[in-house]
């Protein structure tokens, strides 16, 4: 049994493995070849100095080593790895950075009913979703009917809709700008030295080898229950600020951003978690004001699946699946937007 963990790039940053339960080796056993694995984490284990190990493997190991450096594409970010072999079986390798966070100093309990329970979570968020909705949505429509119009002709079975098709294509161009903005200054950061956590930019759970279609529907829950939460705060703004043009959005912009604050993994330094909060509560804000709830569920959603998404363009990775299926779901979305938003005659009138 192995567990690989890959950042978005698909190169190694974590490998848990378990020894044979029996040895029936007699042997004296070679240490592996480390040099392997360092190329396997895109790095030369020749660039790294030998220090004394100090994280222990989850399972059991004869022979423990770590490593000093850093990334060959950040020299000023220093980097620890550790790791650990049964005979000449490597069992445990890990990258750690600076925003490395111990993750099992108390061993949580194992519940022989996990996957039950994982289902039983699904169905229950899935049923207050739906309380949600029927609870909240009339009183959008009531205060603010606009931002519910795209999403109840969609529930009406007016797909080809062009407001539908607007809206989201507005959802897939927000979230496409956020990822490019974040791009661009993870960016300039690596300029300067400092290297940014890989999941805060995309492919944040390498656990997770491929997107199935569960991970799909549970994620296009959670996009509906967090629209509809924001989306309601939205509207209660617009009603308080009713004298002011600015003071709503202006207010909305701020919660959003002590949300992404408080959301985002603490792994990040203060400048680039505001960096990251402001590009968030901008794209945010924009589409709770100006579109509504598909276009923001169609955001949520998106973003939502990414964080399951290891991205490759090599067929020949094991993990190409997951990829492939996430560009067949934006290409699908995009592709649906143009199409039914191309008659603007009743795209027009539906304003």
């Amino acid at each position: 049994m192995v567990g690989v963990h890959l950042d978005a790039r698909g190169r190694l940053i974590r490998l848990d493995a378990v020894p044979p339960q029996q040895n029936q080796e007699v042997d004296e056993a070679r240490p592996p070849d480390w040099s392997l694995l360092f190329i396997a984490a895109g790095m030369e284990m020749s660039e790294f100095a030998p220090v004394e190990p100090t994280w222990s493997p989850l399972t059991f190991a004869d022979d423990r080593r770590a490593w000093e450096g850093a990334y060959p594409d950040a020299p000023g970010t220093t980097i620890r790895i550790e790791a650990a072999s049964y005979r000449d079986r490597p069992v445990f390798f890990r990258i750690i950075n600076k925003w490395t966070q111990l993750d099992r100093m108390e061993t949580p309990k194992q519940n022989a009913g996990e996957t039950a329970t994982a289902v039983a979570y699904a169905a229950t968020r899935g049923l207050m979703t739906w309380l949600l909705y029927v609870a909240i949505e009339p009183f959008i429509r009531q205060l603010h009917p606009r931002s519910m119009v795209s999403w109840s002709r969609l529930l009406a079975g007016r797909f080809t809709d062009p407001a539908v098709g607007r809206d989201v294509l507005f959802g897939l161009a927000v979230i496409s700008l956020q990822n490019a903005a974040i791009g661009v200054w993870s960016w300039a950061q690596g300029l300067r030295g400092t290297l940014l956590p890989l999941w805060a930019f995309g492919g944040q759970n390498p656990m997770v080898t491929s997107v199935s279609f569960s991970t799909i529907l549970r994620q296009s829950v959670v996009g509906v229950g967090s629209a509809l939460g924001f989306l309601l705060i939205s509207v209660v703004l617009r009603r308080l600020a009713k004298g002011s043009r600015w003071l709503a959005p202006l207010l909305l912009w701020f919660l959003f951003l002590g949300y992404s604050l408080i959301g985002f993994t603490t792994g990040l330094g203060p400048v680039d978690l505001v960096a990251y909060g402001v590009i968030y509560a901008t794209g945010s804000a924009y589409l709770a004001v100006r579109h509504g709830l598909l276009a923001f569920v169609v955001n949520i959603f998106i973003s939502q699946v990414a964080i399951f998404t290891i991205f490759t363009v090599n067929p020949a990775d094991w993990y190409f699946p997951s990829s492939a299926i996430f560009v067949v779901l934006v290409v699908g979305l995009t592709a649906f937007g143009v199409r039914v938003s191309a008659n603007r005659a009743e795209l027009t009138s539906s304003g």
